[in-house]
């Protein structure tokens, strides 16, 4: 039996949200990394063994598509969900073509992210 805790990269520019999703996460059993830019998500997600992420969109400097194409070009095994204020279907099919495996709007229903990592941590190898 495999006894490590599942690691979640949370990548998201607002501190609040960061340190909520950290909380959240960690009373959930998760061990947590928190990335503040697209380019900090990408450089953790090359160098540590990550089970998740969650990657928010609007993010200044690299945003959060580009850092998904980067992501998921080398390192195709990544398993995403997006996070946005912004419910746009075109964004969302821009993003699940890419890879992605889901996409939540903010204000994020706690309920709904956990079940949502626990479903898809199910999947991951």
């Amino acid at each position: 039996m495999n006894n490590m805790k599942k690691v979640v990269l949370v990548a998201d520019d607002e501190a609040v949200i960061r340190e909520l999703l950290q909380r959240v996460l960690s009373d959930a059993g998760y061990e947590v990394i928190l990335a503040e830019s697209g380019e900090q998500a990408i450089e953790f997600a090359r160098t540590v063994r990550i089970d998740l992420i969650l990657l928010d969109i609007n993010m200044p400097g690299m945003g959060g598509i580009n850092a998904l194409r980067e992501i998921s070009q080398n390192i195709p095994a990544s398993r995403i969900i997006m996070l946005t204020a912004v419910n746009d279907p075109t964004v969302a099919k821009v993003v699940m073509d890419l890879g992605v495996v889901d996409y939540l709007t903010k204000p994020i229903d706690i309920v709904t992210l956990k079940k949502a990592i626990q479903t898809h941590l199910l999947f991951a190898a």
